[in-house]
């Protein structure tokens, strides 16, 4: 009787076994981590929207040379316009608020929520995150001074 010798090239069951367990171990340590890199990275991008709006306000205003006050008001599609009410120059020089911010910047950190900004009688800009009914000052580092 002849032997024949199997050349076996493939995988054992219990080698794919120890390799799935190994990668799960590796998903379920590293995806926490993930998780929070995304978090920081969507609050850091809400932090860098909040200083561009501040700073396409401070320009804005002092480009038109505007002196009252703003109260708050939200960043959202569709506001197309400034507070009127306050405008103290022709109205034919104000530009959308898109065309001022170059787009409608989204709030990433917190679902439901937009920007709102106000500019005070001082001239600072403070620029918030609002869901319609609460509005809190998540990036306070996002303030301006706008000068005459």
């Amino acid at each position: 009787m002849k032997r024949t010798k199997r050349n076996n090239k493939g995988f054992s069951l219990v080698e794919l076994i120890i390799v799935i367990a190994i990668m799960a171990i590796l998903a379920g340590v590293l995806a926490p981590q993930f998780v929070k890199y995304i978090g920081r990275s969507r609050t850091s991008t809400d932090i860098q929207n909040a200083q561009q709006i501040a700073t396409a306000l401070s320009t804005e205003f002092a480009d038109t040379e505007r002196t009252t006050a703003v109260a708050q008001q939200s960043v959202t599609n569709g506001a197309t316009a400034w507070d009127d009410a306050t405008a103290t120059v022709d109205k034919t020089n104000h530009r959308s608020q898109k065309e001022v911010f170059g787009g409608v910047p989204k709030v990433k950190a917190k679902s439901g929520y937009h920007f709102v900004y106000e500019i005070t009688e001082a001239g600072e800009v403070k620029v918030s995150v609002t869901d319609g009914t609460n509005t809190t000052d998540l990036y306070p580092e996002a303030k301006g001074d706008w000068a005459k």
